[in-house]
């Protein structure tokens, strides 16, 4: 009889060791042009920017730091943001417009 082995998570992304097979293939290919540049020009240039592409795609439980700086971008500097603030007696009368309207519909409320 044959025993097949399969990964836990079925709908994970294939990795390999530390990265995702997009970024590996991207660190793999970046690394061979930087050497080539390298012996090329003596230009540590490249070799520092696959390296600090290669430290920002390391996956650690699917997040990895270039997402969260992603993240953070979206969040301070291009998404709007709203703050709005509201009188404490609209807030109340919100409030007991919603209960009303529970209670209407036959739902219960809890006090």
């Amino acid at each position: 009889m044959k025993e097949y082995l399969y990964p836990q998570n079925l709908k994970a992304e294939a990795g390999m060791w530390l990265w995702t097979m997009r970024d590996f293939t991207v660190v793999a290919a970046a690394a061979l042009v930087s050497v080539l540049v390298f012996a090329t020009t003596k230009s540590p240039m490249p070799l520092a920017v696959t390296g600090a592409y290669a430290f920002l795609t390391i996956r650690f439980e699917e997040v990895c730091i270039l997402d969260f700086l992603g993240w953070a971008i979206q969040y301070f500097i291009t998404a709007q943001q709203r703050y709005r603030r509201e009188l404490p007696e609209k807030k109340e009368r919100k409030r007991k417009e919603k209960l009303c309207v529970r209670e209407l519909l036959h739902v219960k409320v809890c006090r």
